[in-house]
């Protein structure tokens, strides 16, 4: 075997041991970490003293503020009314009978107390610095949105993909080292991409 092949096997069996390794040790847990952190940034709060709402300005009306207030912290989000982004808390101010039926700009400044608060069953929030970037009230979001099941479970399936890679990848390197050691010769394939076709092929025909 002419030295240039020698080298170039060399570098070729060592860029698939290392490419599988990076699959397995570092690509594939990654993958799998951002799926997991989406669940567990949102965290449940036991104790909250109290929680209030109004507008920034009250001539234009354009922001509304929630305040939520913790024993060592205070939160707030903003919400962008031409957008209409208020809605889904105006929705949960209603079903919990805060306001009624009357609009927004009708009932604010809304105080809900330690007591109103009490009645809730579970509480949870997820903050960058003081701002809120989700808060959900008894399974209602009232800021925010859910973490989507589809990105989510996307980022779990591509994780198991390339730790299957990752494998498959280490194993036909181990088949090239076992068969050079015991020939003294490196497989017939040249071609890797047509090695691992051929591997593939014998799950296909058991």
């Amino acid at each position: 075997m002419r030295t240039e092949n020698i080298i170039y096997h060399i570098v070729s069996f060592l860029f698939g041991v290392l490419l599988s390794y990076a699959l397995i040790f570092n690509l594939s847990p990654s993958l799998f970490r951002m799926a997991k952190k989406s669940d567990e940034k949102i965290k449940t709060v036991k104790e909250i003293d109290s929680i209030l709402i109004d507008y920034y300005n009250d001539d234009t009306k354009s922001h509304l503020w929630l305040f939520l207030k913790t024993p060592k912290k205070k939160f707030k989000a903003i919400y962008y009314t031409p957008n209409h982004e208020e809605e889904q808390l105006v929705a949960f101010l209603k079903k919990k009978q805060f306001i009624g039926n009357k609009p927004i700009e009708n009932s604010v400044p809304i105080i809900l107390s330690k007591k109103d608060i009490s009645a809730f069953s579970k509480i949870q929030l997820e903050s960058k610095g003081n701002t809120i970037k989700k808060l959900v009230i008894d399974n209602y979001y009232v800021v925010g949105k859910p973490n989507s099941f589809l990105k989510k479970h996307l980022l779990y399936l591509f994780s198991a993909i390339t730790l299957i890679m990752g494998v498959l990848l280490f194993i036909l390197m181990f088949l090239v080292l076992i068969t050079y050691i015991k020939t003294g010769e490196l497989p017939k394939e040249t071609n890797k991409l047509e090695g691992i076709k051929k591997f593939f092929y014998l799950f296909r025909k058991k």
